[in-house]
């Protein structure tokens, strides 16, 4: 369950067997002159069908969307039995079945086949590195160009903390530190500034237009241009931070990471917040800690925050060390207008909150959807909705 099945030049879409891997498939594509346009950070060892049932973004989705966005149709195989979505464009034949099964994390089937839509292999791919004074000026210069129309493939946005952490780590760190002494010259103060990593693909007219509107509106924001040096650092070493997370947790240090979404006008106080709520988890426990974030995926009305927290570990209670601070941080999210999961899905972790998040009707229904088709409930059990 691995193949390429068909490519469609005309139509732009590629028959694929779920189990693929994300290279397989890229290689397999970028062969014919396409790319699915899908790079999460697992996309060395992931595969299509996990991305489809967990509702996946991978980091280039600003441009081309998340994996729902892809999707032209899919087939899964229930207890029930086979389910096959038509493939077509769009429809208005009711409510989308193949939107109730991309996302339902295996507990209503197993996906076995998809057809996704792809692209033609961009002609140009340019990254590149801006400074802001402030995260805020940062967020506007984000929600200016996505609602210009013009979309570029990434606008990655580090708040202080991030930026400071990244730049530490940076393979460039003598370039760094120097960009960073420059930039404080010019009035960037240390404790605020925000680097954005800014992205475009694709032809050369559709790149030079999607690039300009981007960099006018990083400008008016009061965003200092660092140059090609950390995009090209980031894009070579994009999908290597989980082997440093497993470094610190061998060393007895907590890593985790938390995303959600919400619209522009709760965006900066959502992030503050959830900040707040998981350095105090962190104290609670008689340790310091930090977290820190980037936006990491945009859209007309708001973006994705991803947050990463850094502390040390409380030897014996490190489960509960973790669980603290992950219902604080999740509750928090709920309390300000985030959503419980952008990109990493429910599972078990976030089962406790299924219902805040749906609603009494709408888990009901989804419970009931799951009784139809997989009625002895062996599929993923206690997974996404929560126990049978």
């Amino acid at each position: 369950m691995n193949r390429v099945l068909d490519v469609d030049r005309v139509s732009l879409t590629a028959s694929v067997e779920a189990g693929v891997s994300g290279p397989d498939l890229e290689d397999e594509l970028n062969g014919s002159g396409f790319t699915l346009g899908h790079f999460p950070q697992s996309f060395e060892f992931s595969i299509l069908g996990g991305w489809i049932a967990t509702r996946s973004a991978g980091q280039v989705s600003t441009k081309y969307g998340k994996i729902e966005d892809m999707v032209e149709s899919l087939t899964m195989v229930s207890p029930a039995g086979k389910l096959e979505t038509k493939s077509v464009p769009a429809s208005a034949s009711g409510p989308q079945l193949k939107q109730l099964l991309i996302g339902s994390e295996g507990t209503l089937g197993v996906i076995t086949k998809a057809k996704m839509r792809i692209r033609r292999l961009p002609e140009v791919r340019r990254y590149e590195g801006l400074m802001f004074k402030s995260f805020r000026d940062g967020i506007n210069a984000i929600r200016e160009t996505m609602q210009s129309g013009l979309i570029p493939a990434m606008m990655r946005l580090s708040d202080p903390d991030e930026t400071t952490v990244s730049l530490m780590l940076s393979s460039q760190g003598v370039t760094a530190k120097l960009g960073l002494w420059m930039l404080e010259r010019l009035g960037y103060a240390p404790s605020q500034e925000c680097v954005m990593i800014l992205g475009v693909e694709g032809d050369h007219t559709t790149v030079k237009a999607e690039r300009q509107v981007a960099v006018r509106a990083c400008k008016r924001n009061g965003a200092f241009a660092i140059g090609k040096g950390v995009g090209s650092t980031w894009l070579s070493e994009r999908f290597e931070l989980p082997y440093l997370r497993d470094v610190l947790l061998d060393h007895c240090i907590l890593v985790d990471t938390f995303e959600t979404a919400t619209t522009w006008d709760k965006l900066k106080a959502l992030h503050a917040a959830i900040k707040k709520s998981i350095e105090e988890a962190i104290a609670g426990m008689g340790v310091t800690g930090l977290a820190f974030a980037h936006v990491s995926h945009a859209y007309w009305d708001g973006a994705s925050i991803y947050y990463t927290l850094v502390a040390p570990q409380v030897k014996g209670k490190e489960v509960q060390q973790w669980l603290r601070i992950k219902k604080a941080a999740t509750d928090c999210i709920m309390r300000n207008g985030g959503t419980l999961s952008h990109h990493h899905g429910i599972g078990k972790d976030h089962a406790p909150w299924i219902k805040q998040e749906l609603g009494e009707n709408g888990l009901a229904l989804l419970k009931a959807v799951k009784r139809q088709l997989d009625p002895e409930g062996i599929m993923n059990p206690g997974k996404l909705l929560g126990p049978n």
